[in-house]
């Protein structure tokens, strides 16, 4: 994935600290000064390192994890070995040049994430995330769910009978909801809908002893073309007639795409049997206007990035 030098943008989100309810008596949350102490107890002991895929081709590892009087700040780092070596065209004479790499070597991508230390009116934080090839809202989810499995850094607490008790912590990131999908069509373009169902199928016909795989389906529908609301309103009624009778009925996801004036293409994930164009979209901020250009692997946080995704709280605050 190629990212500009120029401009990044920005996941907003909100941030809810949970504890698992394996006992009814456990506690609802916890602070963010505990998941902070364990990011930076994570780096110090250099144990923060993730590795994924089938065969540990991915990775992705935390670093400079530091306090502000208002946010917690870091870096998410995410390697690929399971890619191409880069190459290089030159704009003159075309010609090109391939940078071989090592077997063990990855490429590098990175991204600034600020979580507010103050809690909105519904307990939870918000958390923006600069985008990066590998690093989005589900992936920094995961990473810090993984964290948190830590034995040392277990949420204690006396249930009931005033025993000493202890459970892990859990985080959800969710996107924070800006615009409806109608309000978007005024101005922006559907790009395409697509349904998407996985199901499980046992290779041998049967459920109780069989070889269990999975099936993916999937089907794209490209429109490209700016509509109104009520145009809008027939087409997905007659794409969600066709998914009905082509076995995208049950446990499918229907993913619509638009691109607004402004030439980003946002998607979200609605419900083919509910209000469509009452969907929303999650918010996205575009930050730019950087006197060094910006690279895809940061050594090091850039207190100009970090100056300006701060600068974008102040734009959304949390329903209560």
């Amino acid at each position: 994935m190629a990212i500009s030098n120029k401009l990044r943008w920005i996941y907003v989100a909100e941030m809810a600290l949970r504890c698992e309810k394996r006992r009814k008596d456990a506690p609802n949350s916890f602070p963010l000064d505990h998941l902070f102490s364990l990011l930076e107890k994570r780096e110090e002991d250099e144990t923060q390192k993730k590795l994924l895929g089938a065969e540990d081709e991915k990775m992705l590892w935390c670093s400079d994890v530091k306090r502000t009087n208002s946010t917690i700040r870091f870096l998410l780092h995410f390697g690929d070995k399971d890619v191409s070596n880069p190459s290089f065209v030159d704009f003159d004479t075309t010609d090109t040049r391939e940078v071989e790499k090592e077997e063990n070597e990855g490429i590098p991508y990175s991204s600034h994430i600020v979580i507010r230390s103050d809690p909105e009116a519904n307990g939870h934080h918000m958390i923006l995330i600069e985008r990066a090839s590998g690093i989005h809202i589900k992936a920094v989810e995961a990473y810090l769910r993984w964290l948190l499995k830590d034995e040392n850094f277990k949420i204690e607490y006396e249930n009931e009978h005033k025993q000493a008790q202890s459970v892990f912590g859990i985080v959800e990131i969710f996107g924070y909801k800006s615009k409806l999908l109608k309000d978007v069509l005024r101005t922006g373009t559907i790009q395409d809908v697509e349904f998407v169902k996985e199901e499980k199928v046992f290779l041998n016909g049967s459920d109780e002893d069989g070889e269990e795989a999975e099936s993916f389906l999937s089907a794209k529908f490209r429109l490209q073309k700016k509509v109104s609301e009520e145009q809008g309103r027939t087409w997905f009624e007659h794409l969600t007639g066709w998914s009905r009778n082509h076995g995208y009925d049950e446990n499918a996801k229907m993913l619509v795409r638009i691109k607004t004036a402004f030439g980003q293409i946002k998607q979200t994930e609605v419900d083919p049997n509910g209000d469509i164009l009452g969907s929303f979209f999650v918010a996205n901020e575009q930050v730019s206007g950087f006197e060094e250009p910006l690279p895809q692997f940061y050594q090091s946080p850039r207190p100009d990035m970090f100056e300006k995704i701060e600068g974008l709280f102040g734009q959304y605050k949390l329903p209560q």
